[in-house]
């Protein structure tokens, strides 16, 4: 099962990721497949028939023929891909595009091209290509195979044509069981590639969709959210806050000597380091909280529904174990890290406040730096209530 799904993982990137030629060489393998099933299917048909039947079994030897001469073709198409050195070759992308188009009329005329099989495949195929290949391209194979298209409607108005050749009571073709089964399995093909197609699409689009969203909101070092993200976030709670009248805490945290660090041990260390201290932040937190890389060697903590005293506990928790997280470095030498952290904590009344509500545990931050460093200080107007 695992082999199946690596080898259909392989298959999908190959169809959106490789060249015009790796493209056209698995969409013209599933032709392959899908119209020697057809062949196939055919030809039991033919087996079934009786002289009663709704079913022309001459027009029923020229389908299987077609088919079959359209499914080798298609094989030989797919390996002479092989042989293009231009990965990107536009002139086998056309070639390969326009056959897809041109099988397609062919088939549609033998069963008849007023069906759900011509609305699925004027539906399908144009979808198809524009999601693989340029639209240049596309448009230029089917406005060919609109043009046989139109051209085989004219002949059919004016009787030069026999309209859907394998049925012979043309009044009446969707009650014939056999002429069904085989629109059903002409239909089931393309309507089976325009599901994985699609498929495949949207689940790369949201796989896509979400790479973006993490790379614009985590920091690419420590995978802790970006200041922007981060800033964000902090307004939201600050806001929902005021709204319900609960406490809110926020912390900063700077690494001590993180400049002596890098300029001693090598900027590699200090990124190990910057990595301690997320993993350390995040181990200590819980799910509501949120921590950020605020820049550099800080780091920001909110701490929403949290008062002062239960703030200084988890900011004094993560600071003593940063400080017993030692650094294993490659020379054998182990580095202690410790952090300096500013905190203030408040019941929020006005957003006119936002800004300096940050400012203020700014300010603590720095005035544990200045008491000595590996400590946590709480801001001025707030230790008292702490």
């Amino acid at each position: 099962m695992t082999q199946f799904r690596t080898r259909i993982t392989h298959f999908s990137n190959t169809i959106f990721d490789g060249s015009y030629v790796e493209k056209s060489q698995c969409i013209f393998t599933l032709i392959a497949l899908t119209l020697g099933c057809f062949a196939i299917l055919l030809s039991f048909t033919l087996l079934l028939t009786d002289a009663a039947s709704n079913i022309n079994r001459q027009g029923y030897v020229e389908l299987l023929e077609i088919s079959s001469v359209c499914s080798l073709y298609s094989l030989i198409l797919t390996m002479i891909g092989n042989f293009i050195k231009d990965r990107e070759s536009r002139w086998y992308a056309h070639v390969c595009v326009f056959s897809y188009v041109m099988v397609n009329v062919f088939i549609l005329f033998y069963i008849g091209v007023y069906s759900m099989g011509t609305g699925i495949a004027l539906a399908g195929a144009p979808i198809i290509g524009l999601i693989l290949f340029d639209r240049r391209l596309i448009f230029t194979s089917l406005g060919s195979g609109l043009l046989i298209f139109i051209a085989f409607n004219v002949f059919m108005l004016t009787n030069n044509l026999e309209y859907a050749p394998i049925v012979q009571n043309q009044a009446e073709p969707y009650r014939d069981p056999i002429w069904l089964m085989t629109m059903l399995t002409f239909v089931s093909g393309h309507l089976g590639l325009l599901v994985f197609i699609g498929h495949t699409s949207i689940s790369r689009w949201k796989e896509r969709e979400a790479q973006v969203t993490f790379l614009s909101t985590t920091d690419p070092l420590t995978h802790l959210s970006n200041r922007r993200h981060l800033m964000e976030h902090y307004q939201q709670e600050y806001q929902r806050a005021i709204r319900q009248q609960s406490p809110l805490s926020i912390f900063l945290v700077d690494l001590d000597h993180f400049k002596q660090v890098n300029d001693t041990f090598g900027h590699l260390s200090g990124d190990e380091a910057l990595k301690v201290a997320a993993w350390t932040l995040k181990d200590t937190l819980r799910e509501t909280d949120l921590v950020g890389r605020y820049g550099g060697e800080e780091f920001l903590v909110i701490l929403p529904d949290t008062d002062g005293r239960a703030a200084i506990q988890v900011a004094d928790r993560f600071r003593r174990a940063l400080q017993a997280n030692a650094i294993e470095l490659p020379d054998g030498q182990r580095l202690t890290i410790t952090a300096s952290i500013g905190l203030n904590t408040s019941i929020p009344k006005s957003l006119t406040d936002l800004d300096h509500f940050l400012a203020s545990a700014d300010k603590a931050l720095y005035q544990a730096k200045n008491n000595g460093r590996n400590q946590v200080t709480i801001a001025v107007e707030n230790e008292q209530a702490a």
